[in-house]
């Protein structure tokens, strides 16, 4: 699970899709990529919010990876159930996927994978957690996830 980087601000009158990455953001999108070059992960799945700041972010985090693009409208703002629907139809084969996306609904699904150790928070801008899901997708349940990796702190938020 990836927070997208930081966004400019909302702007009245301008659609909140349309956002772009702030220069934090950008600074946050390299940081990231440089930690990724050296400390790789086996992706075989992008899924992203077609937004502005979600696709900057997959497209610039995952640019040299061997991995498939999916920008699925209904990840755009997605709720907690919306993303667990979405997980639920991975097809088996495919054991590795990153989903690029938008609070709350990304932290409540991160906050539902790991139930047995964490109650709840709040995953902060280009905040990325990875797990291990017990079976696979599509038998996606509270507690089923073990988080193996977290680049930036939970507790800071």
């Amino acid at each position: 699970l990836i927070r997208h980087a930081a966004s400019k601000a909302k702007i009245i009158g301008h659609k909140d899709f349309d956002r772009v990455v702030s220069e934090e953001g950008i600074l946050e999108i390299a940081q990231t990529t440089d930690w990724l070059s050296q400390n790789p992960l086996n992706i075989e799945w992008v899924w992203s919010s077609p937004s502005i700041r979600t696709r900057t972010t997959a497209n610039s985090i995952f640019k040299d990876f061997d991995c498939e693009f999916f920008y699925l409208p209904t990840l755009y703002l997605a709720s907690f159930e919306e993303l667990s629907e979405a997980i639920q139809t991975v097809a088996n084969e495919i054991t590795h996927l990153a989903i690029v996306g938008h609070n709350p609904g990304l932290s409540q699904l991160a906050s539902f994978l790991l139930a047995k150790e964490h109650p709840q928070f709040h995953m902060n801008t280009m905040e990325l957690l990875s797990y291990e899901i017990e079976e696979n997708f599509g038998a996606l349940k509270v507690g089923c996830g073990e988080l193996n990796l977290q680049r930036d702190n939970i507790a800071e938020a």
